[in-house]
Formats: C-alpha cells, structure tokens, sequence
C-alpha cells in the first residue's frame, strides 16, 4: 500500500507529464501517443534546440519557475524533466 505522499507524488508527476505532452504536442508534429516517459528528447522526439528552448520557456511561464541550464544539461528523457519540474514547484 502506497503512502498518501507517494500518491500526491504521483499525481503530481503525472500532472506536470500531461501538462508537457500538452506543450510538446503543440509545439511539434508529434502525437501524444509516441511520447512516452522514456523518449529522449532530441534522439526520440527530433527535438532540436530551439524547440527545447520555447518548450523549457512554456514550462518556466506555466510553473512560475527557472530552468537553470545547470539543471538541463542533466535532462535527457521526458521523465527526467518531469522529475525536473516536480522537484522545483510546491505541492
């Protein structure tokens, strides 16, 4: 049995997830269904670094949060920065 923080957790992370498949789906010629949360997101996605770029803008502007490219540099699948953005905004 899951703790009721373990589910907020998920709930949460799966809130920022469809939130970025919602930008990232938007901003690209990709169906949300070949986005999974293992993607990279240049290899997988064909991202490149201007549509990085607008999609860490859109997410900065929705979460009221800075994406230093400290932090981006370790991101590489769509669950890392899913992990990412869970891990800067509050509950």
């Amino acid at each position: 049995m899951q703790s009721d923080h373990a589910d907020s957790t998920d709930k949460k992370q799966e809130k920022i997830y469809d939130r970025l498949l919602a930008v990232v789906t938007e901003r690209e010629l990709i169906s949300s269904e070949e986005i999974h949360p293992e993607s990279d997101i240049i290899d997988d996605l064909g991202m490149d670094s201007l549509a990085i770029y607008e999609m860490v803008i859109d997410i900065e502007e929705i979460y009221n949060i800075h994406l230093t490219d400290e932090n981006l540099d370790r991101v590489h699948t769509v669950q890392d920065f899913v992990n990412l953005v869970d891990s800067l905004t509050q509950d």
